[in-house]
């Protein structure tokens, strides 16, 4: 067991105080046992992170490596990537979902997107519009 000192803001003291002893009673080591809960919360949780970091980078680097392949045999369907590999394609979102949940319910991170020939140009504009008045000579 080791002892760590922290500096935290009085706000934040203040809850931590009340939760612990909400949680623990006000017991003696209740702040050191609610400390102890957050910071393994914390540490599965960046764990949890890093898997799914992992297989995000799989599955876009499979995706690199077969993009040409499913343009040419999948137009126009619904493909699935997950844990590094295609899966499966369909023609419908819902069936590609329903796929993805039987096959990969396991997988941290999946692709699921609709194949198309060459590249999507979308123009648009965001925001309002604004219309400059010359006031007073100005411009």
């Amino acid at each position: 067991m080791g002892i760590i000192k922290a500096n935290i803001d009085e706000d934040l003291r203040r809850k931590l105080w009340e939760k612990a002893f909400k949680k623990f009673g006000y017991s003696k080591g209740a702040i050191s046992m609610a400390i102890k809960e957050a910071v393994q919360r914390w540490v599965q949780e960046d764990e949890k992170s890093d898997e799914v970091e992992s297989e995000r980078i799989l599955n876009n680097n499979a995706y690199l490596r077969l993009k040409e392949k499913l343009e040419r045999e999948y137009d126009a369907q619904y493909v699935l990537i997950a844990k590094g590999d295609f899966v499966a394609a369909a023609k419908t979102f819902d069936e590609i979902v329903k796929i993805a949940n039987t096959k990969v319910p396991d997988a941290k991170h999946r692709l699921i997107f609709k194949v198309t020939k060459g590249e999507i140009r979308r123009r648009g504009r965001l925001g309002w519009r604004i219309r400059r008045k010359s006031i007073a000579g100005t411009t």
